[in-house]
């Protein structure tokens, strides 16, 4: 007699298909979505890269304390030419952590594992080929400790991890007795399940963290009401943005014309819908640093200068202008801009912001409904 198997029902269906989801995210990115795990992807480099050059240091520094000492010390002359190549290794890995992987940061997961199959294939070597007869307790330390200094995928450190005890494995039966070699290779397999649970667990909390800081940092650096950044954050952001070399751009500080009357005639909501909708057209049109400085103005950075400036301000004026309208038939919405591109030889802040507020006033005397770029003669004029 044959059962019939038994349908699921939708509810059913549904929950086996959220605990495959949930079991997917932790595996293939610690617990958190593909959407979150891009977004964070930046800072998980910073902080890989960081990690990579202590530790390349702290290895660099005890390798070489070995080779030293295997100098003086016959138990351990024999892995003098390991360590020598291991302190080498170690060195190469913290100038390029320290140079290269500055500019290219995707580089720190990938010499990340290069400096893991440093330590790692130490840890198999001394536990086979150099020191046959005993246990290896270095490997498995390794397996358990090792993976929790970087931030990776869950899945790609356990086929990391199984792939080095793999070759440990077959070293192992062919330099060490039967019996030891048995021992290590079930301690082994212990230490894979054990450290890839224990790191799954840590990088979730740790992703988790970046996720919580990240929203925190987005909370503290974004005006409530435009979403643009506020004062503090446009203007360290410009500032970080003109300490990188051969920078080229132009500061821009837009204010609304009479917004105080606007207030006052047709009330603080409007007045607030005002400056949603001009954050709105700064977005649509310049996809550079926005932020609101405080009251009726905006700060910009645009990468134009020259002749491109001059036809980007033209289009955001005209913009502003389709885009915003005035409940009152006579009355019509405009702005003043002035401009300060980045000097050649001066980045200070300060003294571009001066210049771009001088050019603002003279667009404000001119008449209002306009934009000027500041020029030292017409300022000494």
């Amino acid at each position: 007699m044959v059962k019939k198997r038994k349908k699921r029902r939708p509810g059913e269906e549904a929950a086996a298909e959220e605990r495959r989801s949930v079991l997917g995210d932790l595996c293939l990115r610690g617990g958190i979505s593909e959407k979150e795990y891009k977004e964070i992807l930046p800072t998980i480099d910073k902080k890989n890269r960081e990690t990579l050059y202590l530790a390349s240091i702290l290895c660099t520094v005890m390798f070489t304390g070995l080779l030293v000492a295997s100098l003086y010390s016959q138990a351990i002359k024999d892995a003098a030419a390991y360590y020598c190549t291991m302190a080498v290794a170690c060195v190469c890995l913290a100038v390029l952590s320290a140079t290269t992987v500055r500019k290219h940061p995707r580089l720190a997961l990938w010499l990340w594992y290069a400096l893991y199959t440093c330590f790692g294939g130490y840890a198999v070597l001394l536990n086979t080929v150099i020191r046959p007869n005993i246990s290896a307790t270095t490997l498995c330390a390794f397996l358990v400790a090792g993976p929790l200094l970087i931030i990776d995928r869950p899945v790609r450190v356990a086929v990391y991890m199984t792939g080095l005890s793999a070759v440990f494995v077959a070293l192992a039966y062919n330099c060490k007795t039967a019996y030891l070699a048995f021992a290590d290779s079930v301690n082994v397999v212990c230490c894979i399940f054990i450290g890839i649970a224990i790191y799954t667990r840590i990088v979730r909390i740790k992703l988790r963290d970046i996720i919580q800081t990240r929203l925190l940092e987005k909370e503290r650096d974004t005006d409530k009401l435009t979403n643009l950044l506020n004062k503090a954050a446009i203007e360290r952001s410009i500032r970080e943005k003109l300490l990188k070399p051969g920078v080229r751009g132009t500061l821009v500080i837009l204010d609304i014309d009479n917004f105080k009357q606007i207030n006052d005639t047709f009330g603080h909501a409007f007045g607030d819908v005002v400056l949603r909708l001009v954050a709105e057209c700064i977005l649509e049109e310049s996809s550079a640093l926005c932020g609101r400085f405080g009251g009726d103005e905006f700060l910009l950075f645009l990468p134009e200068t020259g002749d491109a400036l001059a036809e980007k301000m033209e289009r955001l004026l005209k913009r502003l202008k389709e885009y915003i309208q005035l409940p009152v038939a006579d009355s019509r919405f405009c702005v003043s801009v002035g401009t300060a591109s980045v000097p050649k030889d001066e980045k200070d802040y300060n003294r571009l912001f001066q210049m771009a507020d001088e050019a603002l006033y003279a667009a404000k005397r001119a008449g209002k409904n306009r934009w000027i770029a500041y020029t030292k003669e017409e300022n000494e004029g």
